[in-house]
């Protein structure tokens, strides 16, 4: 794989026969290409594959002939999960990054490995009620929280890399990119009395073609928002790589005070610091 300004380019080593090797890496240049400390894209041979198991318990009343309650718990744990993670990283410490290198003669590399493992419990709430005098709806609210060492196999949606890349199912638990801890969702229906054998307007013909038969539907939904992950953005612990490094806690409260916050300054700076040279946050 070559990457520069001008773009990408992929060649694919042919299984049967390899003839891509590091002195000849791309079909059609030739032999002679130089490629200092290059960068490999890898996969665990024979790796784990990822697998989930969910559970759920629910009781449903019925109320009259159209109304319904239900309450449920629903929970799942995945293991050996994807994730993208580097190798070839030295462990925080001083002097040159690349001499530090587990295999010096090779740069960053990313290995696609099955180290995750995540967990989610919910309390569900619903209420139902059939069609009945020209309304239904439901409602439904759950409360929930979501925890997992990777939310995905690359980086996304306010994720990020592994901080320390040698003890992820540690270092990298905490909610999930997508988590949000409450949400509440309705979707009523409602028949509007005009119109033949309707309350008002109970004519047919012309009048009933143009006043009967509309309804008013609405979906709508309330949440939590999602978490965010702070990055120091500099490479404090001098491996190689500092946008997934994270700062220091210093124990002062997140959140300011709603008449404090504005788009410069939406949270308390003061409640994290950056780490002293040579480590992770």
């Amino acid at each position: 794989m070559a990457r520069n300004l001008g773009g990408r380019r992929d060649d694919a080593s042919d299984s049967d026969f390899p003839d891509l090797t590091l002195d000849a890496p791309f079909r059609g240049i030739g032999a002679g290409s130089i490629i200092n400390n290059p960068a490999i894209f890898l996969n665990v041979y024979g790796r784990r594959t990822p697998y989930i198991l969910q559970y759920t318990f629910n009781v449903q009343r019925q109320f009259g002939e159209n109304f319904m309650a239900e309450a449920g718990y629903v929970g799942n744990v995945g293991h050996k999960l994807e994730r993208i993670r580097w190798v070839n990283l030295p462990l925080p410490g001083a002097g040159a990054v690349q001499a530090r290198r587990p295999w010096p003669e090779l740069g960053n590399s990313q290995l696609v490995d099955s180290v995750s493992n995540s967990n989610y419990n919910a309390l569900a709430l619903k209420i139902q009620q059939r069609h009945s005098s020209g309304l239904s709806y439901m409602f439904s609210y759950t409360m929930s929280k979501s925890i997992d060492s990777g939310s995905g196999i690359r980086a996304h949606g306010g994720d990020e890399f592994p901080q320390d890349n040698y003890d992820i199912s540690k270092g990298e638990r905490g909610l999930s990119t997508f988590h949000v801890s409450q949400r509440f969702t309705g979707s009523p229906i409602w028949e509007l009395p005009f119109g033949k054998g309707r309350r008002w307007v109970d004519r047919g013909g012309v009048v009933n073609a143009f006043a009967g038969g509309w309804q008013i539907a609405s979906i709508f939904t309330f949440q939590a928002g999602r978490p965010l992950t702070v990055a120091s953005g500099q490479d404090v612990a001098n491996v190689g790589g500092g946008s997934s490094q994270r700062p220091d806690a210093t124990g002062e409260p997140v959140a300011l005070p709603k008449g404090q916050r504005d788009s410069s300054h939406y949270f308390n700076t003061a409640a994290f610091r950056m780490p002293t040279p040579f480590n992770y946050g």
